[in-house]
């Protein structure tokens, strides 16, 4: 049993006959049947109706002057002189008193409005949304810190960062003392 790859969208009775769609479907499946060597057939057959395309292009690339001194830096001069002139009828050229950039200033200025009005609205909702975020989470958090109580034994850490504190100081003065006794017996030794 084969498997259609496209599904029905209308019944076989409908009036409606979507023959561009019904061609396309005959049309995929006669390529499909095709065989390859029925396809380089086709594609030659095609190719031989064509013209060549790079028989132009080298009968072109070779009518313009300059090759033996130039070699092909003789190209950009005449891509500068198209650009330039395509650049002037763009700018130049007038139908019915319109060209081509006071078409495209009058849809680029629509845009620039409609996405300036667009992204004040989007930013005053995102705003508002990020406030009500951040004060919703400001609160949870207090609630549980109030809840949890975590500095409750505070007292005692700074009762133990003093004792430790003190420990500290007082090693510092007994090794100050332990070496200023050395000095002295140094300096008892030396004289």
């Amino acid at each position: 049993m084969r498997k259609n790859s496209f599904k029905k969208t209308r019944s076989r009775t409908s009036r409606n006959i979507d023959v561009v769609r019904n061609f396309l479907l005959c049309f995929h499946y006669w390529l499909r049947r095709l065989t390859i060597d029925t396809r380089a057939h086709l594609a030659i057959a095609l190719r031989s109706k064509l013209p060549d395309w790079r028989f132009i292009a080298f009968v072109v690339s070779n009518s313009i002057p300059g090759k033996k001194l130039l070699g092909d830096w003789r190209f950009p001069p005449i891509f500068f002189v198209a650009g330039f002139l395509f650049e002037v009828v763009l700018c130049k050229l007038r139908i019915n008193n319109i060209n081509f950039y006071d078409v495209y200033k009058r849809k680029q200025a629509h845009e620039f409005v409609v996405k300036k009005h667009q992204l004040d609205d989007y930013l005053k909702t995102r705003l508002k949304y990020v406030t009500a975020n951040a004060l919703t989470f400001i609160i949870g958090s207090q609630t549980a810190h109030i809840w949890l109580n975590p500095m409750k034994d505070y007292k005692d850490f700074i009762q133990k960062a003093e004792a430790d504190y003190q420990a500290q100081q007082q090693e510092l003065a007994e090794v100050e003392e332990y070496l200023k006794k050395k000095r002295e017996d140094r300096l008892k030794q030396i004289s």
